[in-house]
């Protein structure tokens, strides 16, 4: 599947900027590129090759366009906790000389947490937020003292459009 115009363009510039390692992606089933799917089977269809999309996510596009070896650390329904704690500090305690430098790193989260919200309309949203951007502060600023110098870190797409928002009919 071809990455659409501005996706295209988005790759072609930072496949211009990229450091020579990685993309080293966090985050999501937005970032997820269905490697466990030969292993537990899911999800299947209407989803392409164990991704929650129709074909391959940015990162694996990134990749491609770049040359360089995808390291994609997301996991479907990851929260900004789950990324902190299930990616970013697993990735730094097996690098105890750091992260390379000339690595490319992507962070994309924060959707999650904000269904989760929805499911439990009883929560804080103020908390919620707060705690997002707290937890995705500290992984970032992980990464950063680890020796990661090139940060992407992608903006949330409008939830409101997506079918689980929309099926709410609220």
């Amino acid at each position: 599947m071809a990455p659409s115009l501005p996706t295209a363009a988005l790759l072609l510039t930072i496949a211009a900027v990229t450091p020579a390692q990685g993309p080293y992606v966090f985050g999501d089933s937005l970032s997820y590129d269905g490697r466990l799917y030969a292993v537990i089977g899911a999800p299947g269809q209407p989803y392409v090759g164990g991704r929650y999309s129709d074909g391959p996510v940015y990162a694996e596009q990134l990749a491609a366009a770049t040359g360089r070896t995808l390291y994609d650390f997301a996991i479907p329904g990851a929260t900004t906790t789950d990324v902190l704690t299930t990616q970013v500090m697993p990735l730094l305690a097996g690098s105890p000389s750091g992260l390379p430098g000339n690595g490319l790193y992507v962070y994309w989260a924060g959707a999650n947490d904000l269904f989760e919200l929805l499911s439990a309309p009883a929560g804080n949203p103020q908390q919620v937020i707060t705690n997002a951007m707290n937890e995705t502060a500290t992984a970032l600023g992980s990464l950063i003292s680890q020796g990661a110098q090139d940060i992407v870190v992608l903006n949330l797409p409008d939830l409101s459009l997506t079918p689980w928002v929309i099926g709410l009919n609220d």
